[in-house]
């Protein structure tokens, strides 16, 4: 994510949004991921150019 300016800024877990009928009938692993634009990083790479 870092090649394309991407950031991670918040990660939960997928089970916590499900009513738990839903939750009881899955396994494995669910998170939902916020990403963001990392402006930061886009202005140092404007800059470079």
């Amino acid at each position: 994510m870092e090649k394309w300016g991407l950031k991670c800024v918040k990660l939960l877990d997928g089970f916590s949004f499900l009513p738990s009928y839903k939750a009881s009938k899955l396994s494995g692993n669910i998170q939902l991921a916020e990403i963001v634009l990392d402006h930061q990083k886009e202005t140092s790479s404007s800059n470079a150019i």
